[in-house]
């Protein structure tokens, strides 16, 4: 599609033909989101144990430090009293976070929270000159103390890939372009480290989006070319594609715990995808066998497609079970940021989906009402076909779902599209699974006063241990 083209489709979009799904209701224990019992717990562990299928990590990591810091920013510009709570509470608490040893000793013997120095403490944590907090991938923030040791995602992602009971086959980043060699000098540092592969990849860019102004108009560079923004992680269903491990699991690059907590992530992590192995060689050997009753049977008990129905013929069957499928862990709604499980309508019928918030239309608003739980990005995918060879991910990709963004630039409000998102309408036609596990094992950092949870303070975390049983 030439530029002008797809300018022009986007423009469309945005301003005259956003579609929002259609919610029937929320998915909740029972209607839609899977318990398991203890027994079947350990039991899909010990599936995943004995597999020989491979399986390795997708961690979506482009976000950057600028936005743990916003309510600085917000602080900097205006008197809001919220925003300097939250300032004099984040200069109390200094000593708190990982970065302090890393704090110039001048600034350490200062009245930080007194106007006089404050807003030139601002400039050192966020600017080249400083910290440069502003600029520095999400990825290499320094999150936890472990120790005498300062601790980045990076490296807690990797340590917990080193706690699985089997060894993947590889950890997979994808970053933003600018920061592309720093994350790939870091992978290096730790090569040697680790008995798998460490990886990144960026989003493409051609799939940018374009950027309009308030007056429908493209926004331009200074030179003169139409200014474009990376269109969301949908994106990454591109990145996800080249993936060729046989179970693959995705979680955030900002949802990470203290180290004493890796043994009982690894359980999760283990139950999802041991329940992914479970049902995919359920699935093929009862095409294998030609066996109607098993997959209805498998369907009624895990909910994969609303789509079927036992007067249905073989053929048609088939083509239902022959698509990608994830099993997503869901946590009990506690106030924290997130998509939520949803039941939506379309023409073909209603189906699981997880719907963000910002996607939700008015008239569909009661639903949130009865929402119980949201989706924390920890899912186990197969995206292979029944026989076990890639198929295309785009064939499943929703592409009306795209969502509207506005952030400001120069000054100025702007707007653009995102694409339907990877967990949302870019796997909108895979077979799912909605299963409940628990609430700690969500703990994402989207401020940097999150760090000051005791989750994240590592010396005093007291979580961890072995999967409870019900």
């Amino acid at each position: 599609m030439e530029q002008h083209e797809a300018m022009e489709q986007q423009r469309d979009i945005l301003f005259s033909n956003l579609v929002s799904p259609d919610i029937d209701r929320p998915c909740v224990v029972g209607d839609g989101i899977v318990l398991i019992d203890a027994a079947e717990q350990q039991e899909f562990i010990r599936v995943f144990k004995e597999s020989n299928r491979t399986f390795s990590l997708f961690i979506p990591a482009s976000g950057v430090g600028s936005r743990m810091f916003e309510f600085i920013y917000r602080f900097q510009q205006s008197s809001n009293e919220v925003d300097k709570e939250d300032f004099l509470r984040f200069i109390a608490n200094l000593s708190k976070f990982a970065f302090y040893s890393s704090i110039a000793p001048h600034w350490k013997h200062l009245d930080l929270a007194s106007s006089a120095h404050s807003l030139a403490f601002c400039e050192y944590l966020l600017l080249p000159d400083g910290m440069n907090f502003r600029d520095i991938p999400k990825a290499l923030f320094p999150f936890h103390q472990e120790g005498s040791i300062a601790t980045t995602p990076i490296d807690a992602h990797i340590r917990q890939a080193l706690q699985f009971s089997k060894v993947p086959s590889e950890v997979h980043f994808t970053i933003q372009n600018n920061h592309l060699e720093t994350i790939e000098e870091k992978l290096k540092e730790r090569d040697h480290d680790v008995p798998f592969s460490l990886q990144c990849s960026a989003q493409s860019q051609a799939s940018d989006a374009f950027i309009f102004d308030e007056f429908k108009q493209p926004v331009l560079d200074a030179q003169g070319l139409p200014l474009r923004k990376p269109s969301g992680h949908g994106a990454l269903i591109e990145n996800l594609s080249t993936q060729s491990s046989d179970v693959i699991f995705v979680k955030n690059i900002d949802n990470i715990q203290c180290s004493v907590m890796d043994h009982e992530i690894n359980q999760y992590w283990e139950l999802l995808g041991g329940l992914l192995i479970h049902i995919v060689d359920s699935v093929q050997k009862a095409i294998h066998e030609k066996n109607a009753s098993e997959l209805l049977s498998l369907n009624h008990r895990f909910g994969l497609s609303s789509e079927l129905n036992p007067q249905m013929d073989w053929d048609t069957m088939v083509s239902v079970f022959n698509r990608p499928y994830r099993v997503c862990g869901m946590v009990r709604n506690e106030g924290m940021p997130g998509g939520g499980p949803f039941w939506v309508k379309d023409q073909k019928g209603i189906s699981k989906q997880i719907i963000e918030k910002s996607q939700i239309s008015q008239g569909n608003m009661s639903c949130l009402t009865g929402s119980t739980h949201f989706n924390p990005v920890m899912m186990a995918l197969y995206k292979k076909d029944i026989q076990g060879n890639s198929q295309s991910l785009s064939s499943f990709v929703r592409t009306d779902l795209s969502m509207a963004v506005s952030k400001r630039h120069q000054g100025k409000l702007v707007y653009h599209i995102e694409k339907p998102g990877l967990w949302n309408g870019s796997m909108y036609a895979w077979n799912t699974v909605f299963i409940e596990i628990p609430s700690h094992v969500f703990s994402p950092v989207k401020s940097v006063l999150d760090l000051m949870d005791p989750i994240h303070q590592c010396s005093s975390t007291q979580m961890g241990g072995r999967m409870k049983e019900n």
